[in-house]
C-alpha cells in the first residue's frame, strides 16, 4: 500500500517537467515494480470480490504511471510488458489512459509507431470478426486490446473511441512527415470501417465525419505528390482517399463524386 500511496505522489512533482522529472519518473518505476511483487499475493489470497476490485483499481492505476513514465523515460522497449500485464485487468479507462499517454507524449512518430504498432497493408489478414485483426510479425497495442481477456473490457465501447486515436495518429504522422505511418493509419481506417459491422453482437458504423475528414486529407496528399511529380505515389493515395469516401454512408455519394472528378483531373 505504501508503494501505491508514494507513486501517486510522486506523479505530480514528475509531471511538473523540472529538471527531476527523469529521477521521480525513475522512483515511479521502481515503486509500481515492488508494488507488483505484493500485489499479486493480495489478489490471490481476496475473500471477496469488492476486496479484489479496490486492489485490481490500484493495479490499473499504477500501471497507468508505469507506462507514462516508461514514455517519458523513452523506456520504449518496456512497453509491450506493461500492456502485457495489463491484459488481464484491462477495462476502458486503462486503454483510454494509454493511448492518450502515447498519443500526447511528443515523442517521435517513429517511437509513438513502435508503441501503437499500426501494421503494414500488406500485413493485414482480416477474419470474420472485427474483435481481431491478425498481423504478421507482431500484434499492435489496439489488437492486444481486443485480445484481452479482461472481463471488465468492452471491445464495442472501445471501438466507438478508436476512430478518434486513428484520427490523432495520422495527424501525427503527416506532422512529422512519416508517410509511410500515415498510410497505415488509413488503411487500417478503411478495415474498420469495411468490417466494423460484420459481428452482429457488436454493432459498429465508422463515424462519417471521421471517414470524410482521412478521405479530405488523404486526397490533399496525393494532390502535393502530384505537384511534386511523384506520380505512382499520387496515384496510390488518390485511391486510397477515393476508398475511404465510397465508405461513407450519409452524404448520397457526394464526396466520392467529386474526389473522383478531381482525381481524373490529375491522371
Amino acid at each position: 500500500m505504501g508503494e501505491y500511496v508514494k507513486s501517486n505522489k510522486l506523479v505530480a512533482e514528475a509531471r511538473g517537467h523540472t529538471p527531476s522529472s527523469v529521477k521521480v519518473y525513475k522512483q515511479i518505476r521502481r515503486s509500481v515494480q515492488r508494488f507488483e511483487a505484493y500485489i499479486q499475493i493480495e489478489l490471490d489470497t481476496c475473500n471477496t470480490t469488492s476486496e479484489r476490485g479496490r486492489w485490481t483499481h490500484k493495479y490499473r492505476l499504477l500501471l497507468a504511471l508505469d507506462f507514462e513514465a516508461a514514455i517519458n523515460l523513452k523506456h520504449w522497449n518496456d512497453i509491450p510488458s506493461i500492456i502485457d500485464r495489463a491484459s488481464n485487468m484491462l477495462d476502458d479507462k486503462l486503454c483510454s489512459a494509454f493511448l492518450d499517454c502515447i498519443l500526447r507524449s511528443g515523442a517521435p512518430a517513429s517511437n509513438i509507431a513502435q508503441v501503437v504498432k499500426v501494421p503494414p497493408p500488406q500485413s493485414i489478414k482480416l477474419t470474420s470478426c472485427m474483435s481481431e485483426l491478425h498481423l504478421t510479425n507482431t500484434q499492435s497495442i489496439i489488437c492486444s486490446f481486443h485480445s484481452s481477456p479482461s472481463p471488465s473490457f468492452s471491445a464495442g465501447a472501445f471501438l466507438q473511441k478508436l476512430p478518434r486515436y486513428l484520427r490523432c495518429l495520422f495527424q501525427i504522422a503527416l506532422e512529422a512527415k512519416d508517410y509511410s505511418l500515415a498510410e497505415s493509419v488509413l488503411h487500417q481506417a478503411i478495415v474498420l470501417a469495411r468490417d466494423g459491422s460484420a459481428d452482429a453482437d457488436l454493432p459498429f458504423l465508422y463515424p462519417s465525419d471521421e471517414l470524410k475528414w482521412l478521405a479530405s486529407m488523404g486526397f490533399n496528399r496525393a494532390v502535393d505528390l502530384y505537384v511534386a511529380s511523384v506520380d505512382e505515389d499520387c496515384r496510390k493515395w488518390g485511391d486510397i482517399a477515393i476508398t475511404l469516401a465510397d465508405l461513407i454512408r450519409d452524404d448520397g455519394g457526394a464526396l466520392l463524386r467529386l474526389l473522383r472528378q478531381n482525381y481524373a483531373k490529375l491522371m
